[in-house]
């Protein structure tokens, strides 16, 4: 496993692997795997996967956020947030391998590299057509996705 020179942190640990199993009316619905959390993570909805991804990053801080969620209220500090049940979840070393899943529809690894602008910018790695494109921002990240369903 390669680990990062300035932060210690594996360069893997922000990948995730997106399993599409269904794709209606711009929803997805499947499942991802990261390989720093130890359970499939299973969503009905674009947002619901999107926020299953941010509350994982957000507990092995990895990448890092540069700015502080804005919210109609106070924000709490978003390390409390976490039951000990989540935090067990983080292992170091998992027993699967992301690479072998595959949804019913599409796959796709998205590895996040930076959290800046209040958005994430990385890659995504269609795994079906073999084509990798950069992205900017989570929305740019769902265009490049449902690119392939048109």
């Amino acid at each position: 496993m390669l680990i990062s020179m300035s932060t210690g942190v594996p360069y893997d640990i922000s990948i995730y692997t997106v399993s599409i199993d269904s794709y209606m009316n711009k929803s997805l619905r499947g499942s991802f795997i990261n390989n720093h959390y130890g359970d499939e993570v299973s969503f009905n909805s674009t947002v619901e996967m999107l926020f299953s991804m941010e509350q994982i990053m957000n507990m092995t801080g990895s990448p890092k956020k540069y700015e502080k969620d804005r919210s109609f209220y106070d924000n709490e500090d978003e390390n409390n947030k976490f039951s000990d049940e989540d935090k067990n979840r983080l292992v170091k070393i998992s027993d699967f391998n992301e690479y072998d899943k595959k949804g019913d529809i599409a796959t796709f690894y998205i590895k996040i590299r930076f959290r800046q602008n209040a958005s994430w910018q990385g890659n995504i790695t269609w795994r079906e057509g073999g084509k990798t494109e950069d992205f900017r921002s989570v929305f740019e990240l769902l265009k490049i996705i449902d690119s392939v369903f048109k």
